[in-house]
């Protein structure tokens, strides 16, 4: 009897590993995106109070509204085959949060509303999509562990567990650690690369995540490409930021986000940028 028990011990293990290593590693990668939002975003909106409120509602809005797409899918398709169409589509979410943040950058309209709403629809435009998408994982992963016969509260316990594990890892790697070393666009082509992985890890025979994975590696050879037309495609649908003027240097600390560039017309004239904001500009010769 007691071997048995022993037994059906270690087949549980075994059974839910795979559920719980993949809502572990969704969770992460949403933490992750929330650290990089706020420094994504603060070269066209600074860092502040508005901004992490904006990027936390957000985010949090958006996995609460992906929970809840997520359980109508998961009793709507068989989550095996729902989880690697979702894998595909996060990871060209998150491909499209850096062209977004470029393009709304820049939008002039938003210029008409007070600063706390200019910084709140910048985000909600961003992050909501991806954020969503990301959600709706965990109840399909959720399905996919209860439907092997498991224990009811035990799965869906560790499921929660691991998904709350996963954040907690996500939150101290991203800002202890990973915006310093990769820097922010970096890390997001990193998570959608992730996201792919996890995609073809689940269902590398569809067409739809085959394409998926081609368009991100596109995306991404043209995004870092150095030859002349790729920079300037890059720049022309939102891969790029358009920088003002040369830049000359920059970096990502654990800080903020700094550069030294050269102004458009004045190419004597350096200055030293954090974030949003010019810290200090010199003549040179």
């Amino acid at each position: 009897m007691d071997k048995t028990k022993s037994h059906s011990f270690l087949a549980n293990i075994g059974s839910l590993f795979i559920p719980c290593a993949t809502v572990f590693i969704s969770s992460f990668c949403i933490m992750v995106l929330e650290l990089v939002a706020a420094r994504l975003i603060a070269r066209f909106l600074g860092s502040s109070l508005y901004t992490w409120t904006s990027v936390i509602g957000v985010v949090l809005a958006g996995i609460t509204i992906g929970n809840y797409i997520g359980g109508r899918l998961a009793d709507r398709f068989k989550p095996i085959r729902t989880l690697p169409l979702l894998f595909a589509v996060c990871a060209l979410a998150c491909l499209l949060t850096v062209v977004a943040n470029n393009l709304v950058g820049n939008f002039t309209w938003l210029w008409q509303f007070n600063w706390p709403a200019r910084i709140l629809l910048h985000v909600t435009v961003v992050f909501l999509l991806p954020s969503t998408l990301l959600g709706t994982i965990s109840p399909v992963v959720a399905k996919m562990a209860l439907e092997k016969g498991l224990p009811t509260g035990r799965t869906v316990g560790d499921i929660y567990a691991w998904g709350a594990a996963g954040s907690i890892a996500g939150t101290f790697a991203a800002g202890y650690y990973l915006i310093a070393l990769m820097g922010t666009v970096l890390i997001i082509w990193t998570v959608a690369g992730v996201m792919i992985v996890m995609a073809l890890l689940y269902g590398a025979g569809l067409f739809t995540v085959r394409a998926a994975a081609v368009v991100l590696l596109g995306a991404v050879l043209l995004a870092t490409s150095s030859r002349d037309w790729a920079r300037r495609s890059a720049y022309q649908i939102g891969l790029k930021s358009m920088p003002k003027g040369v830049l000359l240097y920059e970096d990502e600390t654990n800080y903020c986000y700094i550069a030294v560039r050269t102004i458009a017309g004045y190419p004597g004239k350096r200055e030293f940028v954090q974030d949003k904001l010019v810290h200090s500009s010199i003549l040179v010769g």
